[in-house]
């Protein structure tokens, strides 16, 4: 080793470039190849030298004996593996292909298929192959000449985590060869046109290059088979730079990462309306103008994706989430679940760990590893947790029960045994002298909050529970201050609203439902969309196959990668066992020789899939590529990013570009350039600029920074706009009539409160506790019921009409029998005069005259200004041929008891809804051409208000107005 490692040094001095002249090396041509040739050997020498580190020493001599260490333990815990899957009879994937693999280097086994079944193999694919597969092929076809055929396209391999190797397509590729096959190209393309088709040829040699044996080279050029489009720029990159490094990083990344997702969907807006860019339409053989459903936003990962949905939305661009990290995958929503699932069953370890590890309580790595070492054999949860004695007794029956670890062994005796207690034991026993402040203090309240919360299940609603989890752990409010607190806090409490909406279920149940629905998830924009011309939002690995006429490569700054620094022990399929050390003298982790080797070859290949991973991903694209993603400039003036969007930089040569260029010829072919330009000016307010000099009118977003220091986050005054609020509910739109219209005025604060939280994220108010928390009037539930009833249409003279409303009373947390009776019978009654009144006379005529009548009609409709979406009571065409929106309402306008309300008061109170009857009344004009008359069915009073066309007109006429008020002290 010391001789190697002394020749490395010397090849490194004896490369001097400095001086020499042409003419010693025969021209000069010869010289600068030559020069070129050693600059090249001088820095890969120096990278293995900088890859290798200090010399091997006594460090690594710890290592190697370690390393015996770790191998046994590993031996150990696969042994254990493989023991388990016997005893259940069971084999996993990589069984099924290793076991055959291995089957088949039998001679009987193969010569069976060999002689008698199989004649030929084809594999498609194979650049996604892994040795386990690649011998299986082998053995089936060893010793027979054109008998395995192969199709791949090792530029494509990007399948590492299942364990694709290309290596192994480039060495069988090679043995074909070199046994005699022959190499087939299959190089002309009928997806992309001559011009990008040219693109890809120039640019993928310069960033498919053959650093390490993990790398494949654009060996082989395209050619077009498809009509060419319109004479426009086949490649456009759009820039965002990003603000100066004085900020909080989590901020600036999030906050540029925003304005990236703006443009992006300004840009697709553009190329729309605009009808300037054609694309080519298979269907016809023609071209034609893009269309929304055309385009596909890739990802390398999931991470950001919620930035680019909310921008979409607000932009009033449709789009659908194709796979992704959905709703039930996000880390809120597992926080919430984790803890549901420990409050049920405090046996599920996973659940329990999860939570205390979470914000929710945030009990550190080094408090939960001396949670669980310090925990007493012994430990029962039933007689620590302070709770009341009568408690006691019934935790004590819980943690000896079949949901307690100790009952779920296979033999009935235990599943782990008595010396191993469960997390939720160690959480109750462990002394709490050796924990920091912050961890003792989190502990503490973990096993105050969880007891409580264990307390409570059963006992009231999944909802309240939730509520109440998030009140006294303050999750909400972390969520908040957190980037993308507002989009993190909204999740939060929409699985609050799920659990509202499916209050019957008890929280086992709930829990599997939601399992359940997140097998099941797709995710789309919150609107009725028809997915055919909506944008699609994917990983680049989920479009691996398809084609899309303009593709966007989101987030290409992303920085991909990133050495683990967290692995102590590893093992290398090429390197064999490593493993850190921890120096005691410096009070840190260091890394011996055969780490940092694993760690240089992990980087290889890591940077050879990410170079493969951009290929597949332009090559989707079949007329329009966009590449967008942040830039900054450096002191010499010269543009920098990371990621994807560095090496483009450098392919494309426009290290030099300034914010002013709109287009270049670059070495790779002709490429449109929007650049959005960072812009301080010191008034804290953001605004937007329109550039005129592109061709398509194209928007800068300029961001204004502050002069003087910001306040901390969550104290300072935030500035809202109300232009950046497009996407509404009718909702909303009755909470912003309310809050400047609701009698009488000392009720306007609270609306304007719920405004406020559903419309631009304000910090909710302080939650109340469940015991504490009013629940809803009596009068206002059986309104609700009837409402419900009339939702789903119950025919009248049903026999099971009772039934029915007592499955909605249940549904809204009414669970006592007695009182259940009591509201149905209330509800029926109330359901019967409601149907004694001219509403359903309308619907009894329009049925004997073959009427339409629809029921729950949902709806979206688009103004200058906003996305409103919502959803229509009753629609009715009535007898008569004309059409009337009806939209019930359970509101009180007396307080229960009180004398009934007089019909001009019942008006009064209707004028807070003549914003949300006049979106019903243009949304069903859209549709039908046809305006309908509007009224407000008040269940609870027997009143039917029509709501004349003026007066929603003028309510509507005045929506920007009511809207920009509460933007303004209430809104800031």
């Amino acid at each position: 080793m010391d001789d190697l490692l002394a020749a490395l040094d010397a090849l490194i001095a004896a490369i001097v470039l400095r001086g020499g002249s042409g003419k010693n090396w025969g021209g000069d041509e010869v010289f600068t190849a030559a020069k070129k040739a050693l600059t090249e050997l001088k820095e890969q020498a120096k990278a293995v030298q900088k890859t290798i580190g200090e010399r091997p020493g006594p460090l690594d001599e710890q290592a190697a004996a370690l390393i015996r260490h770790w191998a046994a333990l590993a031996e150990r815990a696969q042994i254990a593996y493989q023991e388990a899957k016997k005893t259940r009879a069971a084999l996993d994937f990589d069984d099924l292909e290793r076991m055959t693999a291995r089957l088949l280097q039998n001679d009987g086994v193969r010569s069976r298929y060999i002689e008698g079944e199989i004649h030929a193999v084809l594999v498609d694919e194979f650049q996604d192959t892994n040795t386990a597969q690649w011998q299986i092929a082998r053995a089936l076809t060893a010793g027979r000449p054109g008998a395995l055929f192969v199709v791949g396209d090792p530029k494509q391999t990007i399948y590492a985590f299942r364990g694709a190797d290309v290596t192994v397509f480039k060495d069988v590729a090679g043995r074909i060869v070199h046994d005699g096959g022959e190499r087939v190209d299959l190089a002309e393309s009928f997806r992309t046109h001559a011009a990008l088709v040219g693109t890809f040829n120039a640019l993928f040699p310069r960033l498919l290059k053959l650093d390490s044996r993990y790398d494949v080279e654009y060996d082989t050029a395209m050619a077009a088979g498809r009509l060419p489009p319109v004479d426009a720029a086949p490649l456009e990159c759009l820039l965002i730079e990003k603000p100066p490094r004085d900020r909080d990083k989590d901020d600036e990344e999030a906050g540029a990462r925003e304005r990236e997702a703006e443009q992006i969907a300004v840009r697709l807006r553009t190329l729309v309306e605009t009808e300037q860019r054609r694309v080519y339409d298979k269907a016809s053989g023609a071209l034609r103008p893009v269309r929304y459903g055309d385009v596909a936003v890739l990802f390398q990962a999931m991470t950001n994706a919620p930035l680019y949905e909310a921008a979409f939305k607000a932009a009033s661009v449709p789009y659908v989430t194709v796979a992704g990290k959905g709703f039930y995958d996000r880390q809120e929503i597992w926080d919430a679940l984790n803890l549901l699932r420990a409050v049920y069953s405090p046996g599920d370890d996973l659940a329990v760990a999860s939570t205390l590890r979470s914000p929710l309580f945030a009990v550190s790595d080094d408090g939960m590893l001396w949670l669980r070492l310090s925990a007493s054999p012994a430990a029962s949860v039933g007689t620590t947790h302070g709770s009341s004695d009568a408690h006691d007794d019934t935790e004590r029956t819980a943690a000896t029960g079949p949901h307690s670890p100790r009952m779920r062994g296979r033999d009935g005796q235990g599943g782990r045994g008595s010396d191993h207690p469960s997390f939720w034991d160690c959480l109750y026993t462990v002394p709490l002298d050796r924990l920091n402040d912050a961890d003792r203090d989190a502990v503490v309240f973990a096993r105050e909050t969880l007891a409580h919360l264990r307390a409570l299940a059963g006992r009231v609603s999944i909802a309240d529970l939730l509520r109440e989890a998030y009140a006294l752990t303050g999750y909400l409010t972390v969520l908040t201050a957190l980037p993308g607190g507002v989009r993190l806090r909204a999740n939060a409490e929409k699985l609050v609203a799920l659990a509202e909406a499916n209050g019957g279920f008890a929280l086992g149940a709930f829990l599997d439902v939601l399992a359940d629905l997140k097998a099941q998830e797709a995710r789309e924009g919150e609107a009725a969309l028809d997915a055919e011309n909506a944008v699609k939002l994917m990983t680049v690995h989920k479009s691996k196959g398809l084609e899309f006429p303009v593709v966007v490569l989101a987030d290409c700054s992303y920085k991909f990668g990133g050495q683990r620094d967290y692995d102590y022990a590893a093992c290398d399929p090429e390197l064999g066992w490593s493993c850190r050390l921890y120096d005691d003298a410096e009070a840190k982790y260091i890394e011996p020789y055969a780490v940092r080797a694993r760690k240089a070859i992990l980087a290889q290949k890591e940077t050879a899939e990410k170079r493969r991973l951009l290929y597949v991903a332009a090559t989707r694209a079949a007329d329009l590529l966009i590449v967008s993603g942040q830039v900054e400039w450096d002191k010499n003036g010269v543009l920098k990013a990371s990621g994807w969007l560095d090496w483009l930089i450098e392919a494309l040569a426009v290290g030099d570009l300034r914010p002013d260029e709109t287009e270049r010829q670059t070495p790779v072919g002709r490429a449109a350039l929007h650049v959005h330009v960072y812009a301080p000016d010191g008034d804290g307010a953001r605004a937007m600029a329109e550039d005129n000099a592109g061709e398509d009118g194209w928007f800068d977003a300029l961001w204004k920074a502050e002069s003087s220091p910001a306040a901390p986050p969550l104290v300072g005054p935030i500035a809202l706009d109300p232009r950046r609020v497009r996407d509404l509910t009718v909702t909303q739109l009755g909470d912003l009539g309310s809050a400047l219209y609701a009698l009488p005025e000392t009720s306007r604060p609270f609306f304007r409160e719920r405004w406020a939280r559903g419309v631009y994220g304000r910090a909710p108010a302080p939650i109340e506790t469940v015991s504490d928390r009013p629940r809803r009037s009596r009068a206002r539930l059986v309104g609700e019921i009837v409402h419900r009833a009339i939702q789903y249409g119950i025919p009248d003279g049903r026999a099971d009409v009772p039934r029915l409303l007592g499955g909605y009373a249940w549904e809204m947390g009414v669970v006592d029998d007695a009182e259940c009776n009591s509201m149905v019978a209330e509800a029926a009654d109330l359901l019967d005069r409601v149907r004694r009144r001219e509403v359903f006379a309308w619907l009894e005529a329009s049925r004997e005259a073959g009427r339409q009548v629809y029921r729950e009609l949902p709806f979206v409709f688009t103004t200058p200004d906003r996305t409103i979406h919502g959803i229509i009571d009753m629609l009715i065409e009535r007898a008569d041929g004309t059409w009337a929106v009806v939209d019930f309402k359970t509101s009180l306008v007396a307080p229960a008891g009180a004398p009934p309300p007089s019909y001009e008061r019942v008006a009064a109170h209707a004028r807070r809804y003549h914003i949300q009857v006049g979106v019903y009344a243009l949304a069903v004009e859209a549709q039908l051409g046809v305006l309908p008359a509007v009224y407000l069915d008040y269940i609870q009073h027997n009143t039917l208000v029509p709501v004349a066309e003026a007066d929603w007109r003028a309510a509507l006429g005045r929506l920007e107005e009511d809207i920009g008020s509460l933007f303004g002290e209430d809104g800031s």
